[in-house]
């Protein structure tokens, strides 16, 4: 990146920490919750000892993160709800820095616009995808970069702040990355006790306890359940189909299908952003609590799909980039906007969690292309767009 290039880069993210942390001192309230239980936890007092008002607590570790930010709510709320803000956004333009120079800056820029809308609503509403997204970029760089063991300690951070960046290892099982694999499950474990051991053995072991029943417990504004996967990507997706259970299960089976295909095709020249990045999204469409804001994690994907092109050529070319253009709209839900028919509201209204499958769909089309075309050969490496 040029000097004047750099300089447009943090003006750009200086002028949207401008409008988002407003925003979010005026609007933002999952972190105030959070700061509630850092409060507890600072006090000494039981934890996760009440349900939230809709979907759940964040795990244990989050509190220890949040803590800076309870002690300055001593002082001011909105100063704590600010401060918090521009953490996130600090780790948003780590991500899409470090994503532009490893992988290329138009990809990373264009997979930014495509997930504008869930990084906006993540800052509306305060919570920490952000922060999860630079955690994520930061292992699929390191597993690019040969270096497992700091892979799997960012692995087992997200783990610890979300529950569902998990998936990624039985990922590191499935590549027998066990150096990462062992970094991941351990650094995971340590972390997520870390806050509850001043309580004792037995506090830890009800901190935790409490923490998994009122998981299981948590309900949507519509009172919806965890367990009825009523908060479920695929689960409101399938009910809307109709014919659940069995509409839930064909969806489950496209997506880890989709999934395996990625993952099995497998060219000589390795993508480590798109195997992580397709490996997120599929997290984020399993997970059983998901919202908008949820699919800033789908960012490494997109990276991955405007990185490169399958190795083909004429037609075959020209139809890939029509397809990932018409795929990075749709699934950027920016198509909400538009007033349509009720009989067509459906597509609009589920465009994220379609728009997921549409790129897992692209990775994997991708993904056998680059395969099929360095078979008679020797192995191509990618074509940049």
């Amino acid at each position: 990146m040029t000097p004047r290039g750099r300089w447009a880069f943090f003006a750009l993210f200086a002028a949207y920490a401008c409008l988002v942390i407003p925003l979010g001192i005026h609007k933002g309230d999952d972190v105030v919750t959070e700061i509630s239980q850092s409060h507890r936890l600072l006090d000494g007092l039981v934890l996760y000892n009440t349900p939230q008002t809709q979907g759940i607590w964040w795990p244990p570790f989050t509190l220890l993160i949040v803590l800076p930010f309870a002690w300055v709510s001593g002082i001011s709320l909105p100063l704590a709800k600010a401060c918090w803000g521009a953490l996130g956004i600090v780790a948003l333009a780590w991500a899409v820095q470090r994503s532009g120079r490893r992988w290329g800056w138009r990809p990373a820029v264009i997979a930014l616009a495509v997930v504008a809308f869930p990084v906006h609503n993540n800052f509306h509403h305060l919570n920490l995808e952000t922060l999860l997204l630079a955690l994520v970029v930061a292992a699929a760089a390191d597993l690019a970069d040969g270096r497992q063991t700091r892979a799997g300690v960012w692995v087992g951070l997200a783990t610890a702040l979300k529950i569902f960046p998990g998936l990624l290892l039985p990922y590191f099982a499935l590549r027998r990355q066990w150096r990462a694999l062992a970094a991941g499950v351990g650094t995971a474990a340590a972390v997520s006790v870390l806050p509850l051991l001043r309580y004792g053995l037995a506090g830890t072991v009800e901190g935790l306890r409490n923490f998994a029943l009122l998981t299981l417990h948590g309900q949507n504004f519509q009172g919806g359940t965890v367990v009825g996967l009523h908060m479920q990507k695929l689960g409101r997706l399938g009910y809307a189909l109709g014919g659940a259970p069995a509409s839930i299960v064909l969806l489950h089976l496209l997506a880890l299908g989709l999934l395996a295909a990625i993952l099995i095709a497998r060219p000589e020249k390795d993508d480590a952003p798109l195997e992580v990045g397709s490996v997120m999204l599929v997290a984020v469409l399993l997970t059983p609590i998901a919202w908008l804001h949820t699919f800033t994690l789908g960012y490494l994907a997109w990276v991955a799909a405007f990185a490169y092109v399958p190795a083909e050529e004429g037609g075959a070319r020209r139809a890939w980039r029509w397809c990932l253009i018409a795929g990075a709209i749709y699934a950027s839900t920016a198509l909400t906007a538009l007033h349509l028919p009720g009989a067509l509201q459906f597509v609009t209204f589920h465009d994220d969690t379609i728009g997921a499958l549409v790129a897992l769909s692209l990775l994997a089309w991708q993904r056998i292309a680059r395969v099929r075309q360095a078979a008679p050969s020797t192995a191509r490496s990618p074509q940049p767009v």
